[in-house]
């Protein structure tokens, strides 16, 4: 662990300089991708998705991505690398045995965690769909070389995550799943706060009149 960070944000600023580094490396067939070249959106979908992450899973996820420089490894890479496998099937064949193995354990709980995500998803997509329509189909079964769903995506990243910070992670989505809290919904509106939305329910107004002006709001596609 990095002893120069001290508090929660310095933290989830490192992770971000982390991911943001990684992402540059990532080698795109036909040259960089658009979104390789918009940090501030970059910064405000990761930060987002820390809202609902504990010290101790960030913190893990820190030394994570520390191991994988340590090893010459992409994170990035391998995640999308995964993602091919129901996008791009044929290609995913070819690279298949270059990625690290997954563990049965560690699949276990990927598979559990990307459950809890699809179905808070799911729920999110019910009382936003126009919201949630700007964004990622929900299932793997909607995947097509174009469009990568929410399933899929959080599959690919959930699967470079050690088992130490899966299980940290499965401890916060345990607890909020018999809590009844959404914690997709916990990192919606986190996005939409940061491009200065009062709520979910704002923001679907806006988009059901068409109003939304120059504040705008980014697809969920980033990293």
């Amino acid at each position: 662990m990095e002893k120069t960070v001290r508090n929660r944000d310095n933290l989830i600023d490192t992770i971000i300089a982390r991911e943001w580094e990684f992402f540059q490396e990532v080698n795109n067939v036909g040259g960089p991708a658009s979104c390789q070249s918009m940090p501030r959106t970059f910064s405000t979908m990761r930060r987002a998705q820390y809202t609902c992450w504990d010290r101790q899973a960030l913190e893990s996820w820190l030394d994570d991505l520390a191991d994988y420089r340590a090893r010459g490894m992409n994170p990035v890479t391998i995640k999308y690398a995964r993602m091919m496998e129901s996008t791009h099937p044929d290609e995913f064949a070819s690279l298949a045995t270059m990625l690290p193995p997954v563990p049965n354990e560690t699949h276990e709980a990927v598979e559990e965690l990307v459950g809890l995500t699809v179905r808070w998803a799911d729920e999110l997509a019910q009382h936003y769909p126009l919201y949630m329509g700007r964004g990622r189909v929900l299932h793997t079964r909607d995947d097509t070389p174009d469009k990568t769903s929410v399933e899929t995506y959080a599959r690919g990243e959930m699967s470079t995550y050690s088992l130490r910070t899966l299980t940290s992670l499965l401890a916060t989505y345990r607890t909020a799943a018999q809590e009844g809290r959404n914690l997709q919904e916990l990192i919606a509106v986190a996005q939409v706060h940061a491009y200065g939305y009062q709520s979910l329910d704002d923001v679907e107004r806006v988009l059901a009149t068409g109003s939304m002006g120059d504040r705008g709001l980014d697809g969920q596609h980033v990293l």
